[in-house]
Formats: C-alpha cells, sequence, structure tokens
C-alpha cells in the first residue's frame, strides 16, 4: 500500500492517455476489506483514506487504462454498498508507472482496451439534448426542402451538414460493440 504523497524519485510526467484513476467510495470495513483484497489481487498500489465518521472509505487507484474493466468486473462481485468512479489524470509525476514488474505478473494488461462503463459514458457524451436534436433535425429538414423546391445540390448537402445524425449513429456503433 502506498501513500498518495509517498513516491520516491525524479519527478517524471508519464503519459495519461494510458492510465485511469479509480477512485472506490465503500460505507464499511468489510467493503473496503474486499475492494482491497480484489486490488492487491490485480498487483496495483493504491491510496486509502478515512473519513471522519469511521466508517466511509475512500480508496484511490491508478489504474492502466486497459486493465479498468477487468477490475471493474471483480469490483462488481463486491458485498455492500461500493461506487467506482474512473478518471482520467491531467498529469502523472513519479518514475515507475509504465514498467511492469519483472516477473511479469501482469501479461493479461499487455493489449489496448478501454472499459464497457467508460465507452458507454463517451457514448452517451456524444448524444445531444433532444430539445437542440429536435430542433436541428427540423431546421436539417426545411434546409432540404428548399434545396429539393430549388434544385439546389448546395443548399442539399448544407442540410446534411446542419443535421446531428452523426452522433447518434457513432452511439449505436458503440451499443453494437457492446
Amino acid at each position: 500500500m502506498t501513500d498518495r504523497d509517498g513516491y520516491r524519485g525524479s519527478a517524471r510526467a508519464t503519459e495519461t492517455s494510458n492510465m485511469r484513476l479509480l477512485t472506490v467510495l465503500t460505507a464499511s470495513q468489510s467493503s473496503t476489506d474486499e475492494v482491497t483484497t480484489v486490488i492487491e489481487r490485480h498487483d496495483l498500489e493504491y491510496s486509502l483514506t478515512d473519513h471522519t465518521d469511521g466508517e466511509n472509505r475512500t480508496i484511490t487507484v491508478p489504474v492502466p487504462a486497459h486493465a479498468v474493466e477487468p477490475v471493474e468486473d471483480d469490483l462488481a462481485s463486491v458485498d455492500g454498498d461500493v461506487t467506482v468512479i474512473v478518471e482520467e489524470p491531467m498529469a502523472i509525476v513519479g518514475n515507475d508507472w509504465e514498467g511492469s514488474p519483472p516477473d511479469g505478473r501482469r501479461e493479461w494488461l499487455s493489449f489496448e482496451r478501454i472499459s464497457r462503463s467508460e465507452l458507454r459514458s463517451k457514448a452517451r457524451s456524444q448524444l445531444p439534448s433532444l430539445v437542440i436534436f429536435t430542433a436541428m433535425t427540423a431546421i436539417s429538414g426545411v434546409v432540404a426542402t428548399t434545396g429539393v423546391l430549388l434544385d439546389s445540390l448546395a443548399v442539399l448537402v448544407g442540410a446534411m451538414v446542419i443535421a446531428p445524425l452523426l452522433g447518434p449513429a457513432m452511439a449505436s456503433s458503440a451499443a453494437t460493440v457492446l
């Protein structure tokens, strides 16, 4: 177990696109024990913070992006009130984040992947709100009708540009993958 401020060595910024920061909120000691067991089974370092009420705890874990899903799957089996928050860190300062242990215990971490929950979150963020979607589709329909009546290909292309149909198409393709 490591302390959040207890890193050693030179301050070297590493690339953050391949790392995620998991914040796990637990409501009981038994849940905390189960979560730390899962994290230790994945050979990850973590920071444990107690809250003033004595029961609630926050566990912070830096995880490679492609390892988030297996960790989330294991954390889903933990009994009790457990909340997992996945964040992309702005910067990572330290000297031993990219290497794996020499004994090869992390061979399952060797390929690039993104967790399902992160993919769902990104797909939802691409969808416009219903009001904006409806208004832009109606405006696009009016412009397309005008383009057909004027027999103008440029106006029809403009109507396609205005139409907000790319986000739902990309979201449905992401949903197909899931």
